[in-house]
């Protein structure tokens, strides 16, 4: 059950953050890890199939980057799991990741 609503998480989440147009504020790409960076992952309590990682690049150093992931269970918003809004960015290129707890 836990491993179906990782991968309903993931599949929601990378549906709402796909690549945007030219004229957006920022493009949004799912980043692949390198050999290298998932042999340290498997070193950690996380493991690379349960995290997210993404490229954000923006078009301003004074952007701002909100994520959230919701909890749905049968249609209806259950729960939030991670609500985050982070800035100053000097050099317009952001990884972002998101790492289970459990």
């Amino acid at each position: 059950m836990r491993i179906k609503l990782l991968l309903i998480f993931s599949l929601l989440f990378l549906t709402s953050c796909s690549p945007l147009k030219n004229n957006a504020d920022a493009i949004v790409e799912p980043y692949k890890l390198t050999k290298e960076q998932s042999s340290i992952l498997q070193m950690t309590p996380f493991r690379e199939g349960n995290s997210m990682f993404y490229n954000v690049i923006l078009k301003s150093e004074k952007d701002e980057i909100h994520a959230t992931i919701d909890y749905y269970q049968n249609g209806k918003k259950t729960n939030e799991i991670v609500n985050t809004a982070t800035s100053h960015f000097p050099k317009k290129k952001v990884k972002l990741s998101f790492l289970p707890t459990r």
